[in-house]
């Protein structure tokens, strides 16, 4: 499971909503506040923290629905023969806003992103995307919705890295008042490596955080002192369904996850299962249809 959260602890905690004090509840909020974004991908059909690395998918005649989501592409080799095979040589050109002169094939939907779609250029140099083989896409980019276009992935943090660090450490000091800025559940950026945080910072102007390294497809790095820090951001209204659904499957422990409670003033009161029937109604204009037209 992805240890991407689309809420942070310190945000649950908040007086705005739990009103926790203390790290007793820490590990137990976060674990559930990653689930509860697992369940926020599996209705919508997507995630919206960037990936970085190499995906497959089968080929197609003319068009073809992509995957994932995919926001750059650095290369898209198409395997033309089922070879399993992806040589430089069967690469394509792409038109990712970019425009090249007659491209293999371009990206959809235009202007905006993250792109959903392929199609190829009938005038380019292929005509197709390896219609009738499996696997027979290889994209390498970056993938995911990310935040609501055209806002950026991520912020800039006013916090920066505050000590030298190995590749190999599990944790990262940070310079400046970082328990106000930085909690559990957060996915940093430091260099072109991304970190998430697994529990809060202690201390408060030099302070230490407990990281996972190298997640999302990338590759750990060793960031030195001054290093700046970026945080990544969510579409407001998926950080708004994950913090729902967090508390309200917190707020169950108290009726031991039953079903149904009685309430001697209200009667019977319904509980409900997985994911939030107003978390529902939250994230409904997110959720991907994957059609995959006919073109003759």
């Amino acid at each position: 499971m992805s240890p991407n959260a689309y809420c942070s602890v310190g945000t649950l905690k908040s007086t705005g909503t739990l009103g926790i004090t203390g790290t007793d509840y820490d590990t137990q909020l976060l674990r559930i506040a990653e689930e509860s974004s697992r369940l926020i991908d599996k209705y919508t059909d997507r995630f919206y923290y960037i990936y970085e690395g190499t995906t497959y998918q089968d080929g197609g005649a003319v068009r073809v629905v992509l995957d994932w989501d995919v926001q750059t592409v650095s290369t898209l080799i198409v395997d033309i023969d089922g070879n399993n095979l992806y040589p430089t040589t069967s690469a394509y050109t792409i038109d990712i806003n970019s425009p090249t002169t007659a491209p293999d094939c371009f990206a959809y939907p235009l202007v905006i992103y993250p792109k959903t779609r392929l199609e190829a250029n009938p005038f380019g140099s292929k005509g197709h995307l390896g219609a009738g083989f499996r696997k027979a896409i290889k994209i390498t980019g970056t993938f995911g919705f990310g935040n609501d276009w055209p806002l950026n992935f991520y912020h800039t943090a006013t916090v920066t890295v505050g000590a030298d660090s190995a590749s190999t450490a599990t944790s990262i000091d940070i310079s400046g008042n970082s328990t106000s800025e930085v909690t559990a559940g957060l996915t940093l950026k430091i260099g072109s490596e991304q970190m998430y945080i697994k529990a809060a910072p202690s201390g408060s102007l030099n302070s230490t955080c407990s990281i996972s390294r190298a997640v999302n497809g990338t590759t750990a790095g060793a960031p030195t002192t001054g290093t700046a820090i970026s945080i990544y951001d969510y579409p407001q209204a998926i950080t708004q369904a994950s913090i729902i659904q967090t508390i309200r499957s917190w707020k169950r422990r108290e009726s031991g996850f039953v079903n149904t409670i009685v309430n001697t003033d209200m009667g019977n009161i319904q509980i409900f299962k997985g994911l939030d029937p107003d978390v529902k109604e939250i994230i409904n204009q997110y959720r991907r249809l994957r059609i995959q037209a006919y073109i003759p």
